[in-house]
């Protein structure tokens, strides 16, 4: 193996310890809060696929394990989208009264259902095309209908995010209080859906292939500082963030 692809390796495993960490962290000081939870699960899942997943896929895949690769890369996609959604209802539970949330969270499991079986079907139909291979690690590319699920979903996603962080940032700003942690995660995870994305799509299998998987380190570095550090306190500012 190249000193490249070991870098890459390693900050996949290093980013879903991260991942998974600041999401185990987060639950013992945030896991009464709903949306929190749901969250924390995202950052779970996406942590499990970053280590678990593509660290080792990579590994099979580099090594010329190809089929290997291309299963892990599947199960990869798949807790992808499990997690998009457990973000998804995050979003819903913070942003929408009681009624509205309710009847969001009978749509978003629907429609997560449907996206996730287009997505399967798109691979079933040779939707995943690879791998492209380079001494900076393996990556597939969906195209077709695979595609097409994956540029929806983020783009919802990124739009719904995007609402969220304007909403927090204008309640701080009209408390005039200390900012809930809602607020800084939601800065965060927009900075998230921006780095990942190129990833996500398989077309950058060059240094920028690296320079987004460390990045994730960073992200979930900032994920486990906002979770852990003692100047939050958990009462005031969950409760700013209702």
């Amino acid at each position: 193996m190249t000193a490249s692809v070991i870098l890459s390796i390693l900050s996949l495993y290093s980013a879903g310890f991260l991942f998974i960490w600041a999401g185990v962290c987060g639950w013992k000081r945030f896991g009464r809060d709903k949306g929190q939870r749901f969250f924390l699960a995202g950052l779970i899942l996406v942590g499990a696929t970053l280590g678990p997943m593509m660290g080792t896929r990579t590994i099979f895949g580099i090594s010329g394990y190809h089929t290997v690769d291309f299963y892990l890369s599947i199960a990869g996609q798949f807790l992808v989208s499990l997690s998009m959604v457990c973000f998804a209802l995050y979003f819903a539970n913070k942003n929408l009264n009681s009624k509205h949330y309710q009847a969001a969270k009978k749509i978003l499991f629907v429609a997560g259902g449907i996206f996730i079986l287009m997505f399967f079907y798109g691979l079933w139909d040779n939707a995943l095309v690879g791998p492209h291979v380079s001494k900076w690690g393996t990556e597939y590319e969906p195209v077709g209908y695979a595609r097409v699920v994956i540029v929806s979903i983020w783009l919802l996603i990124l739009a719904v995010s995007f609402y969220s962080l304007v909403h927090f940032v204008l309640k701080a700003f009209k408390n005039k209080t200390m900012a809930g942690i809602d607020l800084y995660i939601n800065l965060i995870f927009f900075l998230f859906l921006l780095f990942f994305i190129p990833e996500e799509l398989g077309r950058m299998n060059t240094w920028k292939l690296v320079f987004s998987r460390v990045s994730s380190n960073a992200i979930a570095v900032s994920f486990y500082l906002v979770y852990t550090h003692n100047y939050l306190k958990e009462d005031k500012l969950l409760n700013n963030s209702e």
